[in-house]
């Protein structure tokens, strides 16, 4: 008997026990918070076991994760749909004696009786792989795509994309958000061989008045036993990070053309991360806006990318603001999921760094798309938030987003920390002071040069879509 296998009779042992039902008599047990209670019980033992488990993430192949089917593994990534509740018989009578099934997916047996029986609930949600950082984004699958596919494409795809994991939470303890960071362990489910009925279109489905989220034949799923926040175990030394700082300032002040406030400010928003909330507001992330470049400088950019974890690189022009698909997710009620988005399609994540690129941004019109768009990434900037459309109201999700901005004049998005790019790192010099009379009374100064002042400053969204220069709209 396999570890999993063992776990889930005990889990199914300790239920029976608890609850020691008897299916022909009334009221039914409730199934609910004793389950939940039990696997709280069991999550000392689970946690214990978790540095032991075999671990997923999107890197893993295809192959060998249908060999980690009916295991205990561990997975990382971030919450990208919640699919609302699923029903199932959760305990029943067979041959005589009263059953649980619990975190599989095998069919209840044909001779079971189901009248009565004990309905449980489990939560579903769309786990998106987490991928190592510094590491080339491999190919991903995405939901939508595996509804709106036809079966022979899919069925190709699915060979070498890896596509999203179906979560089935059982404790009603566990509530996971959009966007949000988690570490799951539980029992893998994955169909060992897909057949073409195991690809059905979504008119197949309404047809047999089903739905994908109670039907995803098609996915790896996770019955969940515990869940947490994701940690970082960098194997680097604390020595290692700080003889690490100066050479990468010399290499940042380089690639600013010598300019060593600009790269020393851009070394701290690269550092940043937004993890500390006050009444919703965002306090550890510096929005940065390095202006005054005659090009998109490449050099820096990639820099700035081989600096980053999950580097996000984004060209924002009128051409590219035009362009009908949102930066941001929305609902598509035809397919009942959410569509990703620009951003999201391009490999965005939690601790994700934009690159913004302004040096092509020029005059002219932006349409509603491209209002929208500039919304969702002033709402990043300003709040940490991030926009989902849903038809007839509004909704966002916290998110951790750095943004970095590159632009040749001050950026149209709401920085709060704008610094032009001086080549050389020389400041404009003080003013004179003034000589003092032979009173002692210093005497007034005839000059009117005054000493500069380094200043920040927050932009307003503008009411207008025309652009007449590149920094308003």
């Amino acid at each position: 008997m396999s570890a999993a296998q063992t776990l889930i009779t005990k889990l199914t042992d300790s239920l029976l026990t608890t609850l020691n039902p008897d299916l022909t008599s009334m009221p039914l047990p409730s199934l609910q918070p004793t389950l939940t209670e039990v696997l709280q019980k069991q999550a000392e033992d689970i946690i214990a076991q978790a540095p032991e488990l075999p671990s997923v993430d999107l890197t893993t192949p295809i192959s060998k994760l249908r060999s980690l089917n009916g295991q205990i593994v561990k997975l990382k990534g971030f919450v990208s749909d919640t699919l609302g509740l699923d029903i199932f018989p959760a305990l029943y009578h067979h041959q005589n004696k009263v059953c649980a099934h619990l975190f599989n997916d095998e069919p209840v047996p044909e001779d079971a009786i189901l009248e009565p029986c004990v309905y449980g609930e489990r939560s579903l949600a769309l786990l998106t792989l987490d991928k190592p950082a510094f590491t080339p984004s491999p190919p991903e699958l995405s939901y939508p795509q595996i509804l709106s596919l036809p079966p022979k494409d899919l069925l190709e795809l699915i060979k070498t994309h890896t596509p999203p994991v179906l979560l089935k939470v059982y404790s009603d303890t566990t509530e996971l958000l959009m966007f949000q960071s988690i570490e799951a362990i539980g029992i893998l489910s994955f169909p060992e061989e897909y057949t073409p009925r195991d690809i059905i279109s979504p008119q197949e489905l309404e047809s047999e008045g089903l739905t994908p989220q109670a039907h995803p034949y098609f996915l790896p799923t996770l019955h969940v036993l515990h869940t947490r926040t994701p940690t970082n175990n960098y194997d680097v030394s604390l020595e290692t990070i700080r003889s690490s700082v100066q050479p990468l300032l010399a290499l940042l002040t380089t690639h600013c053309q010598g300019d060593a406030v600009a790269a020393h400010l851009l070394f701290y928003a690269l550092v940043s991360c937004s993890t500390t909330r006050v009444h919703s507001t965002p306090l550890d992330h510096i929005p940065f806006n390095l202006y005054g470049m005659k090009s998109s400088h490449p050099e820096l950019v990639n820099l700035i990318m081989q600096i980053c974890p999950y580097p996000l690189p984004l060209t924002l022009s009128l051409q590219s603001l035009s362009e009908p698909a949102p930066l941001y997710p929305s609902k598509d009620y035809t397919l009942d999921c959410l569509l990703p988005g620009a951003l999201l399609s391009k490999g965005m994540r939690p601790g994700s760094t934009i690159i913004v690129d302004e040096t092509t941004l020029a005059p002219g019109v932006v349409k509603t798309q491209g209002i929208n768009n500039l919304k969702c990434l002033n709402d990043i900037l300003a709040h940490q938030q991030l926009n989902i459309e849903i038809p007839y109201t509004e909704m966002s999700v916290p998110c951790s987003i750095s943004i970095i901005s590159l632009s040749s004049s001050p950026s149209i998005l709401p920085f709060d920390y704008r610094i032009p790019l001086i080549p050389g790192g020389k400041l404009p010099s003080p003013p004179p002071q003034p000589h003092s009379s032979q009173d002692g009374v210093p005497a007034p100064s005839t000059s009117s040069t005054t000493q500069p002042t380094l200043t920040t400053t927050t932009a307003q969204p503008a009411a207008s879509a025309n652009v007449s220069a590149p920094e308003t709209i």
